[in-house]
């Protein structure tokens, strides 16, 4: 894995700037890991690895850039913060829903979801 975090890195250092993002397809294509969805998956992986170590890369919609200010870093953070915030308030949504859709099926008898398969069928 060091190789292509070493390529990605070399890669993203090219991409300087918010109005120099590539994209996720082309990384992926450039670091030979495919453009569907495992592509995409790996690909997102390589760049958290790129920014352990050291390297500040931030993600748009228009694709991956090396922040090189502090506009650019507040941006970002504050796109991430409000991500969470989001997140936290979908949470506390699907929570509130589960409880009155719980309270309501307890008057009727449901089989319940089976998520996973049983260890015994586990090969």
């Amino acid at each position: 894995m060091s190789d292509v975090v070493d390529r990605a890195w070399e890669i993203l250092s090219k991409h300087v700037g918010h109005r120099h993002p590539i994209t996720s397809a082309e990384l992926s294509r450039m670091l030979e890991v495919g453009d569907d969805k495992r592509g995409t998956r790996a690909t997102r992986e390589i760049v958290r690895d790129v920014l352990r170590r050291g390297l500040p890369v931030a993600a748009t919609e228009e694709g991956y850039f090396v922040a090189e200010n502090e506009q650019e870093h507040d941006g970002y953070i504050n796109e991430l913060n409000d991500r969470i915030v989001g997140i936290q308030s979908r949470g506390q949504l699907f929570e509130r829903a589960f409880r009155s859709y719980r309270q309501q099926s307890n008057q009727v008898e449901t089989t319940p979801i089976r998520w996973a398969p049983e260890p015994e069928e586990i090969p």
